[in-house]
């Protein structure tokens, strides 16, 4: 599908007549707080024709992993970055194609979701339904206090255990490591955040 086409400077290119068509008319990405994502659009070249050009990301977290392109038909690959944004960001910006087609942009957006805890019983959104599921499966919800999505449980009202979190996950991943084999004795540290969130 043919994108927007820009006014185009004509003293380093040799334009041909005709017009370029994008596998996209938009990219749009979803990912999670620290991800890289790697995804491609193709290029096709009027029939007969053959295609000379670049491509340029506005932003500089949109890795362009082809720089030029050829031919007929070209794969563009490119990498977003986004160690550095946190959850509910959203970056919009365009991939810049110069040719000897004319110049073009594709729209880009990328929005980093908020993260979920999925369990046994639906997701868990705070600390109050957390304590719920220790009461119906201890031991999933032992699973999860250790997994790598748990943080997304500490926001909003329950913000401030954040800290309190973190502290007391080092401390038992300090004193496992010392104990090696014997992991099953952690089931008490992991115990005293739950047991304080029942109790309250």
């Amino acid at each position: 599908m043919q994108k927007r086409v820009e006014g185009s400077s004509e003293e380093n290119l040799d334009f041909e007549r005709g017009s370029l068509g994008f596998s996209e008319e938009k990219i749009e990405i979803y990912l999670q707080k620290g991800q890289q994502y790697e995804g491609a659009f193709h290029i096709y070249a009027p029939s007969g024709l053959y295609t000379d050009g670049k491509v340029i990301s506005s932003d500089w977290r949109m890795e362009c992993l082809s720089g030029s392109f050829s031919g007929c038909v070209a794969e563009i690959l490119f990498r977003f970055h986004a160690e550095f944004l946190e959850e509910g960001d959203v970056v919009k910006g365009c991939f810049y194609v110069i040719s000897n087609q004319g110049e073009y942009y594709l729209p880009f957006v990328v929005s980093v979701e908020y993260g979920v805890l999925e369990s046994s019983i639906g997701v868990i959104k705070n600390m109050a339904q957390f304590a719920n599921l220790a009461k119906e499966n201890w031991q999933e919800a032992c699973n999860l206090f250790y997994s790598s999505g748990f943080s997304c449980v500490l926001s909003g009202d329950d913000a401030g255990q954040g800290e309190n979190y973190r502290a007391l996950t080092d401390s038992i991943r300090k004193v496992r490591g010392r104990l090696g084999g014997m992991g099953n004795s952690m089931d008490t540290g992991q115990g005293l955040l739950l047991r304080d969130q029942q109790s309250g």
